[in-house]
């Protein structure tokens, strides 16, 4: 209520408060419907895009006070391209000349110009207080001039920057020194301003300081500097973009990969503007085919292409009511005053409404109105290159796997079988597009490096609604494709008959017993039904789930149990020990997995921890309070990313798998039981079919010799070499060579 009287005395003291309110919340009414019809009529996947802002941990630097003395152990490259640049070259050396910390080394790379630039350039390499590397690629677009730059650089820490620029003498100062600051930090974002020769307003040229969200934001690589073990990470600039748009694009995937970002807004570049109306249009026209080519901002794109209809509706309205004014009245004034009247609304409604923003002058009215023009004709050329671009892209992988799972790639700490699956097909040089039906619903986002330059990961909801999977129909087709099925969901199975009429080959995994608890919401066994008859290949976790697929498809269906990433999980290597550890007096047994599910017997694990209070139990996994009052020695470490499961496993004595038998269970093959004796772990767990035959594995009977095992299998030598063996055949690098196998791809 009283929050309610407060918005009213506001609209009462300020009405023009309640306007721009009134116009904001019907701008965003306005562009979810525009998203929505364009979805509808977008048949071609236009505006589909698999690149998304997202949301990064940024450290702000504001009004650096650079120490005197500091330690600059680490030194620094200044990298830029060139083409064609002799009437901005001049400034941009003396900018960098006159710098207050110069660069330990100057990288330049030119596209092949002949206007002098090369010459100059070679000839000012000679004079610098510092050592100047001049390579001349021809016909290298811009992103392969930086990562050529970047493999040539001598130094770990990279300073990028772009000719008709010209550098704050504080630029590279402010720019590095987050580095030597914070050792974790990766990429440091800088920020750059316009320097307009005229008096045009250039709304599209870039964000002003004020309406910048450091933890969004996506620089220019014009005033951008970084790591090189960053630039390994996500595997350089985009070559396959013809050329503009590859800033963007790898500034999306240093964020993707969870580098740990910093922003220093006063580590500013001055950058030349187009001067005229017409350089203008072209410079919007050249970024909006790079962001066609590769999807990214299609939204905006969309409502870019909004406001070209809307304005051609309302001039066409004006027109019509003009004309219709002209033959219906004969009185000249009264005809000049509405005309006049009419051109005026058109004006206010563009200027004010339709770009969101106060434009006053005509000249800058016409310039907005001819970038949006630019802007959606530039993306629609891009859009219509973008399945060559993405030929390119692939051009060098092995084949191209859909996976359509449950869960996102970086859900249960990126461990699932899918996400497994994925990665090991990465690593062997096939690309893969991950699509999750369901979204993650963890209580922590553990921020997990998802990039790979060959993976592509989209909600399959997006992926479908937008038509994306057209961009990949050439693909399909050239390089041969394979859809691996997790789940028999309703919503697949359009998309599967598409895949299987495109030529993919269909793999159908069955990876649990749906007919439980575990598909009681969606599984249907007419959709599953449907599925395997799509598809060219069944393979199942477990044996049972393999003999019911028999007996109830008639079909044959190979075995793939799950498996052990031995990159990850490798007994021989030193883990440094977590900090979260319990008290290191006592001896531990662990539990990783899900802490949900009627399978999960909370009662055996509090029954173990009261008959060994000298023993911790480690319970790693999403806990939420579901086992109040536990005893003291139960210790809930939380959800961890799977690359730092090895050291808490080693620092473990045994591990459990408290279930209860039930139908799920023996019908599940556990993953977690390979990486447990990966480690060199003895494992104990219940009489489940599933885990008979697995070395280190202790089965019990029942509760109490679950209780006693826990104990007694310390006194059991393990059988290292068995182990080995059997880990040597039960790797992923196995699995996924299996797979291919069955596919014959």
């Amino acid at each position: 209520m009283k929050r309610n009287i407060s918005r009213i005395a506001r609209v009462i003291r300020n009405p023009r408060y309640a306007l721009d309110r009134i116009r904001n919340r019907l701008l965003l009414g306005i562009k979810s419907c525009v998203y929505i019809v364009f979805r509808l009529f977008d048949q071609k996947g236009v505006f589909s895009s698999s690149y998304f802002l997202l949301y990064g941990d940024t450290r702000v630097y504001s009004d650096i006070c650079i120490p005197q003395a500091i330690n600059r152990s680490q030194k620094i490259t200044l990298i830029a391209t060139s083409l064609n640049e002799m009437d901005n070259i001049r400034e941009w050396f003396d900018s960098v000349l006159a710098q207050t910390l110069l660069p330990d080394e100057l990288i330049i790379v030119d596209g092949g110009s002949n206007d002098g630039t090369i010459e100059f350039l070679k000839e000012q390499a000679a004079q610098t207080p510092f050592p100047c590397q001049i390579i001349v690629k021809p016909d290298a677009n811009i992103a392969k001039g930086r990562n050529l730059a970047i493999e040539n650089a001598s130094n770990e820490l990279i300073a990028s920057t772009d000719f008709g620029c010209t550098l704050d003498p504080e630029w590279l100062q402010k720019i590095t020194f987050p580095f030597y600051d914070d050792d974790e930090i990766e990429v440091v974002a800088g920020f750059y301003k316009i320097a307009k020769g005229g008096k045009l307003r250039m709304r599209l040229l870039g964000p002003t300081a004020d309406t910048v969200i450091p933890q969004t934001f996506l620089p220019s690589s014009r005033s951008l500097a970084f790591r090189k073990e960053a630039w390994k990470k996500v595997g350089g600039y985009p070559e396959w973009l013809s050329l503009t748009g590859e800033d963007t694009i790898y500034a999306i995937n240093l964020r993707r990969a969870h580098c740990k970002w910093a922003f220093v807004p006063d580590a500013i570049v001055e950058w030349k503007a187009p001067v005229t109306m017409l350089g203008y249009w072209q410079k919007v026209l050249m970024w909006s085919k790079g962001d066609g080519e590769s999807g990214f901002g299609s939204n905006l794109y969309q409502f870019s292409l909004f406001r070209i209809l809307t304005l051609c509706f309302a001039v066409f309205i004006v027109f019509v009511l003009n004309t219709y004014i002209i033959i219906s009245f004969s009185n000249f004034w009264f005809i000049f005053i509405i005309a006049i009247l009419s051109l005026c609304l058109l004006y206010v409604f563009l200027a004010n409404f339709l770009f969101n923003e106060k434009i006053y002058r005509l000249n800058d009215l016409i310039s907005e109105i001819g970038a949006e023009w630019m802007r959606v004709y530039g993306f629609l050329q891009g859009a219509r290159n973008r399945q060559s671009v993405m030929k390119r892209r692939f051009q060098n992988i092995k084949g191209f796997f859909f996976i359509l799972a449950g869960v996102p790639i970086d859900d249960t700490g990126g461990g699932s079988r899918g996400a497994q699956m994925a990665w090991e097909l990465l690593n062997q040089g096939y690309a893969v597009l991950y699509l999750n039906a369901f979204p993650k619903y963890e209580s922590i986002d553990l921020a997990i490096n998802t990039y790979h330059q060959n993976l592509i990961t989209m909600s399959f909801q997006d992926y479908l609604l937008t038509r994306h999977y057209l961009v990949y129909e050439s693909i399909i087709v050239e390089k041969g494709c394979v859809a691996l099925v997790e789940f028999p969901l309703p919503i697949f199975l359009s998309h599967i008959e598409w895949l299987r009429d495109k030529g993919a080959k269909i793999v159908y995994d069955c990876i649990d017993n749906w007919e439980s608890s575990l598909g009681s919401q969606w599984y249907s066994r007419e959709i599953e039904k449907k599925i395997v008859e799509n598809s060219d290949v069944l393979i199942a976790t477990e044996r049972s789930l393999a003999t019911t697929l028999e007996k109830r498809y008639y079909r044959d269906v190979f075995l793939l149990p799950n498996a052990v990433n031995s990159r990850i999980f490798d007994p021989y290597k030193d883990y440094k020990t977590p900090n979260d550890l319990p008290d290191n007096s006592c001896w531990k047994s662990i539990y990783i997995g899900a802490l949900w599910g009627d399978w999960f017997d909370w009662d055996l694990l509090i029954e173990i921890a009261n008959t060994y209070p000298d023993m911790a139990v480690m319970v790693i996994g999403d806990y939420r309070g579901q086992c109040k009052n536990h005893p003291p020695n139960i210790h809930f470490l939380g959800l961890k990313p799977q690359y730092a499961l090895p050291a808490y496993i080693k620092s473990a004595d045994v591990c459990l798998i408290p279930w209860k038998i039930t139908p799920i269970t023996q019908a599940t093959d556990p993953l977690k039981v390979y990486e447990y004796i990966a480690m060199h772990k003895p494992v104990v767990a219940p009489l489940i079919e599933p885990l008979q035959h697995i070395p280190a594995v202790w089965l019990a009977k029942d509760r109490v010799d679950f209780v006693s095992l826990v104990k007694e299998v310390l006194n059991y030598p393990l059988p290292i070499d068995e182990i080995d063996s059997f880990i040597i055949q039960n790797n992923w690098t196995m699995r996924v060579k299996q797979l291919l196998n069955f596919t014959s791809l």
